[in-house]
This record gives C-alpha cells, structure tokens and sequence, in this order.
C-alpha cells in the first residue's frame, strides 16, 4: 500500500479499518495525522515513549490502556500522571510515598481523602496546621499532632472547641483567648482564677455573683474591688 505512494490517511478515508492501516508499516507520524488513536497504536506495538515524542500526553496514554506501572518505568513522574487524570490512590498503590505526592503538590485534602493518612502522617512530611486544617482535618485528628492552642487559635478554632479535646484553662489564656473569648466553656470559677482573671473580669463577662466568687477561691478584697458593698461580704462570713 505504501508502494502505490498511499499515506495512512488516504488508507483511512478510502475505507480501511484503523488496526490495518496502524499494521501497515507507516511511521509514527504518519499515523497520528491520520487520526489513528492511541488504543490502536499500544496494540501496534507503539511504546509509550514513542508516543510521547509525537505528542500524546500522560491523558491520552492513560486512556489509551497504558498501565501506570509501565508509565513509571518509563520516568513520568507523579504530577504528571495526576494532571493526566490518574487518583491519588492509585498513586499510592502504585507504590508512591505520601512524601512523594506532597513534593509533587498534591494537597494534604486530596491525599486524606485517598489514603486514609492521619493528620500525623502528613505533618511529618511538612504539611503545616493551616493545610491540614483546610484539607478537611478534624480538630480531634489534628489534636495528636501536638499543635500548640494559640496556633489553633490563629486557623479559627474557638476556646470551647479546645477545651474539648483538653486543653485547660490556663493554657487557652495564654494562647491568647479573653475571658469573653472562654465565656461558653465549662471550666469552674477556681480554674479561670487558676489561670490568672481577676475577680472584675469573670464578674463583668460571667455577671458571677460575690458568693460564686467567694467559692471560687477568691479573697475579700478582691471581691470588695470588684465593687460589692461591705455587706455583702459580711453576709458571706467574709472580713472586709
């Protein structure tokens, strides 16, 4: 065919199948301009860096049945073979490290998604609070990280989501929370003293009581400069 001077499109368009025309001895390029897919070609006998010089992307070779493994060992690289349509957790099946992936730029969420990989995991390979926070980790998952409360402060959580998971009051006032801030936690009025608020602050945001103060640990005088009358604390058995 090729001796009559006939090119792979002429083949084509005068009704020859796409796997004859691919089996007829024309180079590459010849092919392509005919429109022979790529399926048809990896059947050819075509290897991929082949088809990669003549302008098939990783999208096309995937398409076109190439293995991912036989992608790989022909050096393309993880960003390539994401951007051409491959998962994340096909990634990792094929033996690629989160460590990998995340140099490559895959984001902490696409990869929490895919593997299942904790909070600790992707820290360990440089994944910061903020990209762990907005890839979708819980403040629970995020926890055993070891993050510091004034750096869950800075991506959002509040006072009382910390003081779920344990952080004391003490701790959350210097991460930098107001009492106003801790208003909705739960910790008892020994603990806000414990931390260091005065008598004033907790009975100006908490509207707590002279007696709810006395119980909580603090002095008469303190009590008396929050501006209770002397009465009041003599009423509580407290000298002023």
């Amino acid at each position: 065919m090729q001796a009559a001077r006939y090119s792979a499109a002429d083949l084509r368009a005068g009704g020859y199948k796409k796997e004859e025309v691919a089996e007829a001895g024309y180079a590459l390029p010849d092919l392509v301009f005919a429109g022979i897919p790529v399926q048809v070609l990896r059947h050819a006998g075509f290897s991929i860096e082949k088809l990669v010089e003549n302008g098939f992307k990783v999208a096309d070779l995937r398409m076109g049945g190439y293995p991912i493994e036989d992608l790989i060992a022909c050096g393309i690289g993880a960003r390539q073979l994401y951007d051409g349509g491959f998962k994340v957790r096909q990634l990792l099946s094929a033996n690629f490290t989160t460590l990998h992936l995340h140099e490559a730029g895959i984001s902490a969420k696409e990869l929490r998604i895919a593997g299942r990989i904790s909070a600790v995991e992707l820290h360990a390979i440089g994944c910061g609070l903020s990209e762990l926070y907005e890839g979708g980790y819980t403040l629970a998952q995020l926890h055993p990280v070891g993050f510091a409360p004034d750096e869950f402060r800075t991506v959002g959580f509040k006072a009382i989501d910390l003081e779920e998971v344990g952080f004391s009051a003490t701790q959350l006032r210097g991460a930098g929370f107001t009492i106003q801030d801790m208003a909705s936690c739960s910790f008892t009025v020994d603990q806000f003293r414990e931390a260091g608020f005065s008598a004033k602050e907790l009975h100006e945001a908490l509207k707590l009581t002279a007696k709810e103060l006395k119980d909580g640990g603090f002095a008469a005088a303190e009590i008396k400069a929050v501006g209770f009358k002397p009465y009041a604390l003599k009423a509580l058995g407290m000298l002023v």
